[in-house]
C-alpha cells in the first residue's frame, strides 16, 4: 500500500473527524452567498427516510455486521459512476474504513446479520487501511460492529424530546447515513435538512438542489427542454386560411378590390390601419425572430367571407389596443409597471449570482447599491426585459384569439388549430450559451427556454417539477445506489415529495412560513427587507433612464408562461378533459401517456356505445326469433369488427402526436438496470467497460420457454375449472328447486359468479408466481423484465377472461351441451350480462369504496391528529413543524411502484383485457360497451384520485409508446375477426339460409381482413399533423442556430464535474467554460 503524504494525511484526518463528529461538517458546507428564500425551505426536491438506530423499536438494535459485508455494501453503494469521481473519493473511502474500525464492539449477545458473502483467502490477506498518522492497520474480514444503539441520539424523558448527545458516531447505520449526506452535499451540492418523525422512529433528510447544479446536469445528460413559442415561432399564432397562409397576406387586404370584393372596402381600410399599428415585422423582431418574406404573387388564394373579416377586424383591434399600451410603457421606461416586486427579487438574485465575488451577501448588496452597474448586470437586465416583453406579446395574441372565439365562434384558425394540436415550441437539448459571443445572440439563446411558475407569487423556474426530479435523480444515481441501500435497509424509503401549489394551489404558505418568519435566527437569511428592495429598484430605474433608446421596444406577458397558466392541476383536470401537457410537466411522460390512452379509450367507446344502446332497444322491442332482432345483432357485430380494427391504428397516431408534443421522436430511452441482476464481468462492446456484468441471452430465453410450460399448466387448470362450472350450470338448469329468472338465469349466474371469484383468486396466485419466474430469468434491464412479465400476465389473463365465453360459443353445443335447450348463444348472452354486472360491482368496490376509506383513514391519521402526542416536544416547537408533518404524511402513502414494476402496467393490463372482451364478445350483450364506458369514466376519476392523494409521487419516467400492449391490441383485432365471423355465421343460420355456414364464415373472414388491411394502409404508421409539426420544429431549430449538436452546444465532456459544493467552479474550469 502506497504511503500517504503529509497533505493527504491532513485531509484524511479532517474527513475522519467529520464522519465521527458530524457537527464539524456543518460550517464547512455553509456558503452564505446565496440568499436563502422560501424555495429552499419547501418540501424539498427529494426525501430520504432512515430508521433511527437509537430508537428502542429499531429492527437491528441487537444485531451486528461483518467488515467484509460493510466493505461490499460501501463499494456497491458509492462506486457508481466514475465520471463523477472527485479527487477525495479514495480518502473518503479510507476515512470510512477508519471510522468503522473505531465503532463500538458488539456484545456477545448480538446476532450477526447474514449476507451470504465471503471473501477469498487471497483477499483476506489484503484488508489493510491507513490511519491519519500514516500507519497501516489491518482489519479482519470477520470483525463485527453493531448496527444500531450507538448513542448518537438520546430520548430525554424529562423534556419529552430527542437530544443530540455529542458522542461520536458509534454504529454502522449512523455511519452510513452521515457518509451518504456528506457525499450528497459535498459532491452533488444538495442543501440538506434533517428532522425526526413525530414518534422518533424515523430520520428524514430533505434535499434541495441549487439551479446552477441542475444546469450543469442538464448539459451533462443532454436534457431535452422545450423552447418557448414566444421566442421561436410567435407568428404561428396569427390566423391563417385553409392553405396555412396568414390572413394579412390575402388579396382582399393587400390588393385593389374589384368585382365581388368591392363590398369589403371598409374592412380593407380598417384592417390596413390596424396592421400598420401592430406591424408584424416589428413584433417579430421584438421577439428575436425574423418576419415573413413575401416573394412574388401568392397563387390560388381563397376568398374571405364577411364573417371572417368581421372577426379579423375585432381580433386586430384587441391586439392593437393592448400592444400600444405595452410599447408605450416600455418606451417611457415605466419601470414600476414593467417589473413586479417578485420579478425584481429574481432579477437582483440573478445579477448577484452572476457577479458575486465576495464571501458575504450583505457586503455584496451594499457594494452594488453604492457603486455603478457593471456591463454584465446591464446585459442581464436587457435579457430579462427582452424576455418579459416577448412573453407579454404572446399573451396578448392568446387573449385576442380567446375573445374573438368567444364572440364570433371559431372563425379564425391558426396553424395549430388547423392541425388539431396545441401551440408548442420544439424540444432541443438544453445548453447554456457561451458568454464570449455576439451580444444579440447571447440574448437570443439565453431567453428561449420555457419557464415554469412554481408558487402563487409568480416566481418562475427554468426547470419544471418533472425536469427537476429527473435531473436530481440523475445526480443521485450517478453518486449513490439508493435502490441497493434500500434493499440492505440502510435507507427505509426515498421519494419525491408532492408540490401542493402545482396540485391544488393551496395557500398553505402562511401556515408553513409564519413560524419561520417569527424565528429570529431566520429573519435576515430568509427574506429581503423592503428597504433593500426599494434601494435596488431605484438603482435599476436610474440605469434604465440612462438607456431609454435601447430599451424602447419591450413588451409584457402575464406571469404564467410555461407553467400551469395560473391554474392548478386539479382545476385543469376534469372528468374528460385530461391536461396531458400539465400532467407530463409534473408526473412525467409515462403517467401522461397512460392518462392519454385512458382518455382515448373513453372517446373511442362513445360511438360504439350508441350503437349498442340502439341494438339493445331493438332486442327489447322484438322477440328473440324476430328478423329485426337478428339483423340488428348482425349489423352491431359488423360495427364491432370495424371498431376493433381501427382502434389500434388510431392509437398509433395518438402516440405519434404525443411524441411530437414532448420531443420524444428521436430520444434514446435510458436503460434501468435491475438490482437483483447476476452476471459475469466481461468487457462491454457498447462502452468498453472491462467489468460490465453480462448474462447469456440463450440462458434467459431457455428459462423463458421453460416458464411458458409452467404457464401452460395454469392454463390447463383454468380450462378444467371452466368445464366443471359448465357441468354445474347444466345441473342447476335441470334442478327443479332452482328458481327461473328471465334476465339472469341462476343456472348461469351462480357458475359465472363462482368463476369471477375463482378468477380473482387465480390472479392473486399467478401474479406473484409470474413475478418470481420473471426474476428467475435474470433480465439485466427493467424494460426486458417488464416485457417478459407483461407477456406472462397477458397470456394467463386473456384465457381467464375469454376462455369461458369462447368455449361456450364454439365447443359446448357439440360436446356436453348448453343451457336453454342447448342454445349456446343464449347462454353466452346471459353469461356476458352476469360477468359485466359483477365486474362493474367489483370495480366500484375495489376502485372507489376502498380508496375512499383509505383516504379517510389517512386524513384522520395525518391531517387532523398527529401520530403520537408529544405535548410540548421539540418537534412541535421547531418552525419547520408544518413542513415536517407534510413530508411525514407523504411517506406513509402507498408506493406507486412495486419491486421496480411501474403501477401503470396493471392499469394497461386491465384496459387491454377489457378491450379484448369488448372486441370479441360484445355482440351477445350490447350494453357491455356502455357499461365499459361507465367503468372507464369512473377509472379516470379514481386513477386521478389515487395518484394525487393515495400514492407517493411516482418517479418521472420517459415513455414513447405503451410497449407490448400495442402489439396485443393488434393481435386482439385479428382474433376479433375470427370470433365475430364465427358468431355471425353459426348463430344466424336461419337468416342466411341459402349460404352454408362455413362458406359464410370464409366470406366474412376475407371481407373483414380486407377491411383491416385497407384501414392499416389508410392510417399507416404516421400522423400527417404530427409529421408537419415535426418538420416545422426542425426548421425552427435551424433558424435559432441551436440545432442539436450545433456549434453553440456544450461539449458532451464537460470540463467541470459536480465535485465542488453547490456546483462552484475552480478558476481554470471557469476559463474552459468561457
Amino acid at each position: 500500500m502506497q504511503a500517504y503524504s503529509k497533505c493527504k494525511r491532513e485531509k484524511l484526518k479532517e474527513k475522519i473527524r467529520i464522519l465521527q463528529y458530524p457537527e464539524q461538517f456543518k460550517p464547512q458546507v455553509h456558503h452564505n452567498y446565496i440568499v436563502l428564500d422560501e424555495k429552499y425551505l419547501n418540501l424539498g426536491d427529494y426525501v430520504l427516510v432512515f430508521d433511527n438506530p437509537d430508537h428502542e423499536d429499531y429492527e437491528y438494535k441487537e444485531n451486528c455486521i461483518q467488515f467484509q459485508d460493510v466493505l461490499r455494501d460501501f463499494d456497491k453503494c458509492f462506486d457508481v459512476d466514475s465520471s463523477f469521481e472527485s479527487p477525495d473519493d479514495e480518502l473518503l473511502r479510507m476515512a470510512f474504513l477508519n471510522v468503522f474500525n473505531r465503532l463500538k464492539q458488539p456484545p456477545s449477545t448480538f446476532k450477526e446479520i447474514e449476507r451470504g458473502f465471503q471473501l477469498s483467502s487471497a483477499n483476506k490477506q489484503k484488508l489493510f487501511i491507513v490511519n491519519e498518522h500514516g500507519t497501516q492497520v489491518r482489519i479482519k474480514p470477520d470483525e463485527t460492529r453493531q448496527m444500531g444503539q450507538g448513542g448518537f441520539l438520546k430520548y430525554n424523558a424529562t423534556t419529552n424530546h430527542w437530544e443530540r448527545t455529542g458522542e461520536k458516531v458509534s454504529d454502522v447505520a449512523t455511519l452510513f447515513r452521515i457518509l451518504l449526506l456528506y457525499k450528497l452535499s459535498m459532491h452533488a451540492g444538495f442543501f440538506i435538512r434533517q428532522f425526526l418523525s413525530l414518534d422518533g422512529t424515523k430520520i428524514y433528510a430533505v434535499l434541495f438542489q441549487e439551479l446552477r447544479n441542475l444546469i450543469i446536469e442538464a448539459q451533462r445528460t443532454f436534457l431535452k427542454k422545450r423552447v418557448s413559442i414566444a421566442f421561436c415561432d410567435i407568428l404561428s399564432l396569427e390566423p391563417v386560411d385553409e392553405a396555412f397562409r396568414p390572413l394579412r397576406f390575402n388579396k382582399v387586404i393587400r390588393s385593389k378590390l374589384v368585382g365581388q370584393d368591392l363590398p369589403f372596402e371598409s374592412h380593407q381600410k380598417e384592417i390596413r390601419k390596424l396592421l400598420k399599428i401592430i406591424d408584424y415585422n416589428k413584433l417579430a423582431r421584438e421577439c428575436n425572430q425574423y418576419p415573413y418574406e413575401i416573394s412574388g404573387e401568392i397563387q390560388q388564394q381563397r376568398r374571405l367571407t364577411a364573417d371572417v373579416l368581421n372577426a379579423y377586424v375585432f381580433y386586430l383591434e384587441q391586439i392593437a389596443s393592448d400592444l400600444i399600451n405595452v410599447r408605450k410603457k416600455y418606451k417611457e421606461n415605466d419601470f414600476a409597471q414593467i417589473l413586479t416586486s417578485q420579478e425584481l427579487k429574481e432579477l437582483v438574485a440573478d445579477l448577484k449570482e452572476q457577479n458575486f465575488k465576495s464571501k458575504s451577501t450583505k457586503f455584496y448588496v451594499r457594494e452594488q447599491s453604492k457603486g455603478n452597474w457593471k456591463d454584465t448586470n446591464r446585459r442581464k437586465i436587457k435579457v430579462f426585459l427582452k424576455r418579459k416583453m416577448a412573453l407579454e406579446i404572446e399573451q396578448i395574441l392568446h387573449n385576442a384569439k380567446h375573445q374573438t372565439d368567444k364572440l364570433y365562434g371559431r372563425k379564425l384558425l391558426s396553424i395549430w388549430d388547423r392541425l388539431g394540436m396545441e401551440p408548442q415550441g420544439p424540444f432541443i437539448e438544453y445548453f447554456y450559451p457561451r458568454k464570449k459571443q455576439n451580444y444579440n445572440k447571447f440574448i437570443q439563446q439565453d431567453s428561449i427556454w420555457t419557464y415554469q411558475i412554481i408558487n402563487e407569487k409568480g416566481e418562475r423556474s427554468l426547470f419544471n417539477k418533472m425536469e427537476r426530479a429527473k435531473l436530481n435523480i440523475s445526480i443521485l444515481k450517478s453518486l449513490v445506489n439508493l435502490e441497493y441501500l434500500s434493499s440492505q435497509d440502510y435507507i427505509r424509503d426515498h421519494l419525491i415529495p408532492n408540490s401542493y401549489f402545482d396540485l391544488d394551489g393551496q395557500k398553505y404558505k402562511d401556515e408553513h412560513y409564519q413560524p419561520l418568519k417569527q424565528a429570529k435566527q431566520q429573519k435576515q437569511d430568509l427574506f429581503f427587507s423592503m428597504k433593500l428592495i426599494q434601494t435596488v429598484k431605484a438603482k435599476i430605474q436610474k440605469f434604465i433612464q440612462k438607456d431609454q433608446n435601447e430599451l424602447g421596444e419591450k413588451k409584457k406577458k402575464v406571469l404564467t408562461e410555461g407553467g400551469l397558466n395560473g391554474d392548478n392541476l386539479l382545476n385543469l383536470w376534469g372528468l374528460l378533459d385530461v391536461p396531458v401537457q400539465h400532467i407530463c410537466s409534473y408526473y412525467g411522460e409515462r403517467i401522461a401517456l397512460y392518462f392519454m390512452f385512458l382518455q382515448f379509450f373513453v372517446h373511442e367507446l362513445l360511438p360504439i356505445s350508441y350503437f349498442g344502446i340502439l341494438t339493445f332497444i331493438v332486442q327489447i322491442l322484438y322477440d328473440v326469433e324476430a328478423l329485426a332482432n337478428k339483423v340488428s345483432i348482425i349489423f352491431f357485430t359488423i360495427m364491432i369488427v370495424f371498431w376493433s380494427s381501427t382502434f389500434q391504428a388510431l392509437w398509433i397516431r395518438q402516440e405519434m402526436q404525443f411524441q411530437t408534443m414532448f420531443g420524444l421522436e428521436d430520444m434514446e430511452l435510458n436503460q434501468v438496470e435491475l438490482i437483483g441482476f447476476v452476471g459475469k464481468p466481461k468487457r462491454s462492446i457498447a462502452n468498453d467497460k472491462l467489468n460490465d456484468l453480462q448474462y447469456s441471452s440463450k440462458e434467459t430465453w431457455f428459462k423463458f420457454f421453460f416458464n411458458m410450460i409452467l404457464v401452460a399448466i395454469f392454463l390447463v387448470i383454468e380450462i378444467v375449472i371452466i368445464v366443471a362450472l359448465q357441468l354445474l350450470s347444466l345441473y342447476l338448469e335441470n334442478n327443479p328447486d332452482v328458481p327461473n329468472i328471465e334476465f339472469i338465469e341462476l343456472s348461469v349466474f351462480i357458475p359465472a359468479l363462482i368463476w369471477v371469484f375463482i378468477g380473482i383468486l387465480l390472479d392473486n396466485i399467478y401474479r406473484p408466481v409470474a413475478f418470481f419466474l420473471t426474476k428467475w430469468e435474470n433480465h439485466k434491464y427493467l424494460s426486458q423484465f417488464e416485457t417478459s412479465f407483461i407477456i406472462k400476465n397477458l397470456l394467463f389473463s386473456t384465457v381467464n377472461r375469454l376462455g369461458q365465453p369462447f368455449i361456450i360459443a364454439f365447443f359446448y353445443e357439440q360436446t356436453i351441451g348448453c343451457v336453454n335447450d342447448n342454445y349456446c348463444y343464449s347462454q353466452l348472452q346471459i353469461y356476458m350480462r352476469v360477468v359485466f354486472i359483477i365486474e362493474f360491482g367489483k370495480h366500484i368496490l375495489f376502485g372507489f369504496i376502498f380508496p375512499i376509506i383509505k383516504q379517510i383513514y389517512q386524513r384522520a391519521r395525518y391531517g387532523f391528529v398527529s401520530i403520537v402526542d408529544f405535548g410540548g416536544s421539540l418537534q412541535k416547537k421547531t418552525p419547520y413543524y408544518h413542513f415536517n408533518k407534510s413530508i411525514e404524511a407523504e411517506t406513509q402513502k402507498e408506493s406507486f411502484t412495486i419491486d421496480q414494476v411501474d403501477g401503470t402496467i396493471w392499469e394497461y393490463l386491465e384496459l387491454n383485457l377489457q378491450f379484448a372482451l369488448l372486441a370479441n364478445f360484445g355482440s351477445p350483450f350490447p350494453l357491455i360497451f356502455i357499461t365499459g364506458l361507465a367503468m372507464n369514466y369512473l377509472e379516470l376519476f379514481l386513477d386521478k384520485f389515487k395518484l394525487i392523494w393515495l400514492t407517493k409521487r411516482p418517479t418521472p419516467q420517459t415513455a414513447r409508446t405503451i410497449g407490448p400492449f400495442v402489439y396485443y391490441m393488434n393481435l386482439i383485432s385479428y382474433i376479433s375477426i375470427f370470433i365475430n365471423s364465427g358468431l355471425l355465421s353459426y348463430s344466424n343460420q336461419d337468416v342466411f339460409t341459402e349460404i352454408n355456414s362455413f362458406t359464410l364464415f370464409a366470406i366474412l373472414m376475407i371481407a373483414f381482413f380486407l377491411f383491416k388491411f385497407v384501414t392499416d394502409i389508410i392510417y399507416g404508421n404516421t400522423d400527417s399533423s404530427a409529421e408537419l409539426v415535426r418538420q416545422r420544429h426542425q426548421s425552427i431549430q435551424k433558424r435559432l442556430h441551436v440545432s442539436i449538436r450545433g456549434k453553440n452546444q456544450m461539449s458532451s465532456k464537460l470540463p467541470f464535474p459536480i465535485a465542488k459544493i453547490y456546483g462552484t467552479l475552480l478558476p481554470h474550469q471557469l476559463k474552459k467554460q468561457e
